[in-house]
């Protein structure tokens, strides 16, 4: 499952930030990142998964649509938004194979987005947890995941790389 995607993933970072962002806006430069072409990913740690992931701008730019499908044929869908209420985003992901999770992004900065979120797992175990996503180039961005599934400790992390 795509912890997200959104990640996996869900969801977000930048071309041009120089400090810090709070702005209403401050997502899309992530989000501008993400979208078009493919990318591949795999999970390591916590669980162990790979697949593809392509993301989309829609509702006119209001929010981010993620489709993932993993190399056993699952297939999943993430819709990010932006809440001017809260001025976070927030994506809801759900999977074909039972999984499903809820992460709320409340920081950005140049090359790294940071949140936190919870969900569960296909197998039924709960699951409570903070990302990071860090660009490290224009077509790679690694995730770091560190949490509790199911009250014990968790650790897990990704590695997404643009194809095309």
């Amino acid at each position: 499952m795509r912890l997200t995607a959104s990640v996996l993933v869900v969801t977000l970072l930048f071309g041009g930030f120089a400090q810090r962002v709070s702005a209403d806006h401050h997502h899309k430069a992530f989000w501008d990142y993400l979208k078009g072409g493919s990318w591949e990913y795999e999970w390591k740690g916590g669980f162990e998964e790979k697949g593809t992931a392509k993301w989309r701008l829609n509702a006119k730019g209001k929010a981010l649509l993620g489709r993932f499908e993993t190399s056993d044929g699952a297939k999943d869908i993430e819709v990010t938004g932006y809440r001017a209420d809260t001025k976070m985003t927030v994506s809801h992901g759900f999977s074909s194979n039972g999984g499903s999770w809820h992460i709320t992004w409340s920081e950005y900065q140049p090359k790294i987005v940071k949140g936190a979120g919870n969900g569960t797992f296909p197998d039924g175990r709960k699951f409570e947890s903070s990302y990071t996503i860090k660009i490290t180039s224009d077509d790679r961005m690694e995730i770091a995941s560190k949490g509790e599934v199911d009250g014990e400790p968790y650790e897990a992390s990704a590695v997404f790389e643009r194809t095309e």
